[in-house]
C-alpha cells in the first residue's frame, strides 16, 4: 500500500497525481467508481464511467461525493494498492471513526 492525502476541488479533481502515475494509470483510461463502506473504490473498467484526462487526477463524481460528504477543499487519505491496480479515497470522516476506536481502545475503553 502507498498512502498520500489530497484535497477534492470544485469539480471533483483530488490534488494526488503521485499515486495515479505509481497505478500507471493513462489518459483516456476508464475507471468504475463506487462508494463501498463510506470510502471510494476506483479501479480500472473498460465499461466505467469515468475516464481519467490529459494529467493524472482521479475525478470523483458529484453523485460519490454527495453521498459519502465529500465537499470542495476537504482532504481525503488516498490509499493505493499497487499490485491490485486499486486506489481507495478515504473521507477523512471516515478515518476520524477508525481512529476514535483505536483511541478508546488505548485508553482502556474511554472516548477520546
Amino acid at each position: 500500500m502507498v498512502y498520500g492525502m489530497g484535497r477534492v476541488d470544485a469539480s471533483g479533481r483530488i490534488s494526488q497525481r503521485a499515486l495515479v502515475r505509481a497505478l500507471g494509470w493513462q489518459p483516456g483510461q476508464r475507471v468504475a467508481v463506487e462508494l463501498v463502506a463510506g470510502s471510494v473504490l476506483v479501479r480500472p473498467d473498460a465499461a466505467g464511467t469515468v475516464v481519467l484526462g490529459g494529467k493524472p487526477y482521479v475525478v470523483l463524481p458529484a453523485a460519490v461525493r454527495l453521498r459519502c460528504g465529500v465537499r470542495a477543499g476537504d482532504a481525503v487519505l488516498v490509499a493505493a494498492r499497487l499490485d491490485r491496480g486499486v486506489l481507495v479515497v478515504h473521507p477523512l470522516s471516515v478515518v476520524d471513526g477508525w481512529l476514535a476506536e483505536h483511541h478508546a481502545g488505548l485508553l482502556g475503553g474511554e472516548v477520546w
